[in-house]
């Protein structure tokens, strides 16, 4: 296990990112890693636990804790999910229009394009680039 440093940038299309950086471990078995890190309070999520599953070609992000929610960011391909919050559940449906993981020395680079549909209001389109580096 190795501690790292997670860099996120991520913003609808046409809008200026948000960028937060955390700081989690992460465990590598051939293809796959596994990154843990903790939300913090400053995105609102404070006791919220986020994993980032890479498993070869694709992404998944699980959150635990204050929400429960399982995203698969594949290619080309389509994920419904439940986002359940305290104050309720929401349906999500999520489309990855482009998707790519680079191994880098010691961490990951990865770019998404997505779009997401929240309780069945239009989709909207959202980039996400997450830099991940060993401490």
């Amino acid at each position: 296990m190795h501690k790292v440093k997670i860099e996120i940038s991520s913003n609808r299309i046409d809008e200026p990112p948000i960028e937060v950086v955390y700081f989690g471990s992460m465990e590598e078995k051939e293809e796959n890693a596994l990154i843990r890190y903790s939300e913090s309070e400053l995105t609102g999520m404070e006791g919220v636990f986020t994993e980032l599953l890479i498993r070869g070609d694709h992404l998944e992000i699980v959150r635990t804790g204050k929400v429960e929610a399982r995203m698969v960011f594949k290619e080309k391909v389509q994920d419904r999910f439940l986002y359940a919050m305290e104050m309720g559940t929401l349906n999500m449906v999520l489309k990855t229009d482009k998707l790519h993981i680079h191994r880098t020395g010691g961490g990951y680079a990865i770019e998404i394009r997505y779009q997401l549909e929240i309780g069945g209001n239009p989709p909207e389109g959202n980039d996400m680039k997450i830099r991940i580096t060993r401490n």
